[in-house]
């Protein structure tokens, strides 16, 4: 009794392409990316305060969060905050610009830019989570990116405002 068809190769699975390879290690490859920027601003930016540093790495890390689903973000983000919900590109390019104002405040460059931008882009989005509370609605917050399930609420706003406050305070160091 032949038994060929025990003989028989099973078909081979085809080779991983290189977007297959880079969509699997995304995760790994972003965290890299940022740990690198994050080292670097950090080598640069010696004798940053406290306040500075918490503020920066925080701006990092929640960047980080962003970049793992961007497309999500993007959606998320779109529904409550006021400009990303006019204008796509900026959606977008949210965690990029987070991402680059934690890099410049961890290296201390560009600090009245970069705490002018951070302070009215924060305050924009603490319009739209003010208007989100108002409305009632049950939103999802991006703030940490997609993969996690946070509402958009009072902590939201808080985290809003103090890094406003944090912008502010920074700015008046650099104007007094």
């Amino acid at each position: 009794m032949s038994s060929s068809c025990c003989q028989m190769k099973p078909p081979e699975a085809p080779k991983p392409t290189l977007e297959d390879k880079l969509r699997l290690y995304k995760p790994l490859i972003v965290i890299a990316l940022v740990s690198a920027l994050q080292a670097v601003a950090l080598n640069t930016g010696a004798g940053i305060g406290l306040m500075s540093g918490w503020m920066g790495s925080f701006l990092v890390l929640l960047a980080t969060l962003k970049l793992f689903d961007v497309k999500a973000f993007v959606g998320t983000f779109s529904s409550y905050d006021p400009l990303a919900a006019r204008i796509k590109a900026y959606a977008c390019a949210y965690p990029l610009i987070e991402l680059a104002l934690g890099v410049f405040i961890l290296a201390g460059q560009f600090v009245f830019l970069t705490n002018l931008v951070l302070a009215v882009v924060f305050a924009i989005n603490a319009i739209g989570v003010v208007g989100v509370l108002k409305s009632g609605r049950d939103v999802r917050c991006a703030c940490a990116g997609t993969g996690f399930t946070l509402p958009v609420g009072r902590v939201t706003l808080f985290e809003d405002l103090v890094m406003v406050m944090m912008a502010g305070l920074n700015l008046l160091g650099f104007i007094f």
